[in-house]
């Protein structure tokens, strides 16, 4: 599947990479677009047995990253999570 805002790349070892780049922009906003998309790339990555592990990167300078009105509205105190595969 081709993403809008991410690369996602998978090595001989089984890490993906996802690198999070959105086209245009100075930095990566957490937009609905941005949202639908990471939830297929969860659902990609879980549902492919080769992958043992995944790498999420900003393809910016810098780390920075911000989230659009709806995106607040919809997860106002998002938590933070670490997820990996079993």
């Amino acid at each position: 599947m081709a993403f809008k805002n991410f690369t996602l790349e998978t090595d001989g070892d089984g890490i993906a990479l996802v690198t999070w780049d959105i086209p245009g922009r100075s930095m990566n906003v957490l937009d609905e677009i941005t949202i639908a998309e990471l939830e297929a790339i969860v659902k990609q990555t879980s549902a492919d047995n080769a992958i043992k592990g995944v790498v999420v990167t900003s393809g910016k300078e810098g780390s920075r990253a911000s989230s659009s009105p709806p995106a607040r509205r919809r997860f106002p105190a998002a938590p933070t999570c670490r997820c990996w595969k079993p």
